[in-house]
């Protein structure tokens, strides 16, 4: 357990697992208390180190001592001492022009007494900080999105928009998805359309703005839409009068809503796919909800309902009735005149690419399979599984101990080509293990919140590895070691285990109680990126996501 003890008169601790006033099991924990009077929790990408002073245990043991934080340079210097003032203490850091190396934090008395030290490792702020992937690329088998005035058209889709801050007509495959315009409903009645300015527009991206407006509301919109059909807007609300009820409405017909999937991502079960029956539907709060039919469809999804005040077990009211359907998304109760709402909301219309030329026979598998295919017959597989057979911290086989792996590798892939199929090397997600001095030395500022860790061994230790969040730089040092290793060993694309996004609350790289969906799929983009700029025109990336489908992901 890690828990910091500050009093030297406990005797132990007391564990209970309860539930409400019923208590299932009281275990004393017994505890060795360790003499550490100084921790540091560095921040080197917010430009400082975090210190942890036990001044309590420090009084106990040493009286009176007035002791200095001090910080040495790798070269020994002294570059900063200031007076412990409290348990928590925050000093500058200059990460950008530090030098990488190891430093030294120091508690030191009145009279020159070093209290406690501890060494902080700063390796540099490398190539992956400033690193750039270029978003003007169209990457296959997408094609440049068109924009005429308010209409965005994309493969197999348009977005046209009217006057007001939702799309008045999506087509999908020459089907039009609504039956009437969405609308923003308050306490049941639908805001007016005030007015709709597209911005800039690129064939890769395109800017705009919205308005809806009447005596109860007015409701600001700014958002964007992307080649792959993705389009995603933040909301302001501004309260004229009282409102008990605000709620978006999407109504389409109800042949086109045969079925629900929806994901979570925190894990491969967390997510609902079944049949749409006629009647009322309740859906819980899922970040990602797509209805349609088996060839088209229509996904709704954000990235956090920090600020909904809505119940969550309410979220989505889902009815179909006759030959009409709709989806409400209750967003907030209870506001007041005067208040203000801030909310994001996105849609993303589905298929948003055509399907491989030799669908259905891209059969996936493990490269032994491969050796069963026979020319003139039906495919075993089209796409093989290779490793690099090293342990999962040796993924990118550029550590001494799993330098193997890239042998390996190498005929792995060349056992694929031999037999006509293309190779895909397994990735352990974003884990990143902290073997890699950056992924140590930023650990605190990338890795998803709650934690998921995995372990492994290699010479006789044990060793941990962390999910990185793809809203964190971790997100560029990733794609630059895939660069690396296509370089060596050019083949066809990567194999991501844990290929679904759960739930970040690290604010120390911006995620606020967000599911970063939008940054799971640039991180897919740089990966398609990096294999397409390696000479690969067909980038292939295989997810393993058991079902638990993330449509804008």
């Amino acid at each position: 357990i890690d828990a910091k003890i500050t009093k030297t008169a406990y005797d132990y601790m007391l564990f209970v697992l309860r539930k409400g006033d019923a208590i299932y099991e009281r275990t004393m924990v017994p505890f060795r208390l360790i003499e550490v009077y100084l921790d540091a929790y560095p921040r080197f990408l917010g430009e400082k180190i975090l210190f942890n002073v036990q001044t309590e245990l420090i009084a106990g043991k040493y009286g009176d001592i007035k002791p200095a934080l001090t910080l040495s340079s790798p070269d020994g210097r002294e570059m900063m001492r200031v007076p412990v003032t409290g348990e928590n203490m925050e000093v500058p850091f200059a990460s950008r022009t530090a030098p990488a190396g190891e430093y030294k934090a120091r508690l030191v008395g009145a009279d020159g007494t070093v209290v406690s030290e501890l060494s902080i490792n700063f390796p540099g702020l490398g190539e992956w900080y400033t690193a750039q992937f270029p978003e003007e690329v169209i990457l296959p088998p997408f094609t440049p999105m068109a924009t005429t005035g308010s209409q965005y058209d994309m493969w197999g889709r348009s977005y046209i928009y009217g006057n007001s801050v939702f799309p008045a007509r999506i087509k999908t495959q020459n089907a039009d998805f609504f039956i009437a315009e969405p609308e923003v409903l308050v306490d049941g009645a639908p805001v007016p359309g005030a007015g709709f300015t597209p911005g800039k527009s690129a064939p890769h991206h395109a800017d705009f703005t919205a308005r809806a407006e009447d005596g109860r509301c007015e409701i600001q919109a700014s958002g964007w839409v992307e080649y792959d059909g993705v389009s995603y807007t933040k909301y302001k609300v501004a309260l004229k009068a009282g409102v008990d009820h605000l709620a978006l409405r999407f109504q389409m017909p109800a042949a086109m809503m045969k079925y629900l999937h929806t994901s979570r991502g925190d894990s491969w079960g967390a997510k609902r796919t079944e049949r749409l029956n006629e009647g009322r539907t309740v859906v819980s709060f899922y970040p990602m909800v797509w209805v349609g039919m088996e060839d088209k469809g229509l996904c709704l999804f954000t990235e956090t309902r920090r600020t909904w005040t809505a119940p969550a077990k309410e979220a989505f009211i889902i009815t179909k009735q006759g030959d009409k359907a709709e989806i409400l998304v209750q967003i907030a109760k209870g506001l007041k005149a005067g208040a203000s709402l801030e909310f994001e909301f996105g849609f993303v219309a589905t298929p948003v690419k055509p399907l491989p030329a030799d669908y259905p026979m891209n059969i996936f598998g493990d490269r032994f399979c491969m050796l069963m295919r026979r020319p003139g017959h039906a495919p075993v597989d089209a796409i093989a599984l290779c490793h690099a057979r090293a342990s999962l911290g040796g993924n990118y086989f550029d550590m001494d101990w799993c330098k193997h792996g890239e042998d390996n590798l190498r005929q792995n892939i060349n056992d694929v080509k031999k037999a006509g199929t293309r190779g895909v090397q397994y990735i352990c997600g974003h884990y990143l293990t902290e073997e890699y001095p950056e992924a140590a030395a930023f650990a605190d500022e990338w890795k998803m919140l709650p934690e998921h860790t995995l372990d492994y061994e290699h010479d006789g230790r044990r060793f941990v590895m962390y999910d990185a969040c793809p809203a964190s730089h971790a997100n560029a040092y990733i794609q630059l070691k895939l660069r690396e290793i296509l370089k060596k060993i050019p083949f066809d694309g990567f194999y991501y285990d844990f290929g679904t996004i759960g739930f970040c609350s690290n604010k120390n790289h911006g995620c606020n109680d967000r599911y970063p969906i939008l940054a799971q799929r640039e991180f897919y983009r740089r990966t398609a990126l990096v294999i397409y700029q390696s000479g690969i025109k067909e980038p292939l990336i295989v997810l393993h996501n058991t079902d638990s489908v993330q449509v804008p992901a």
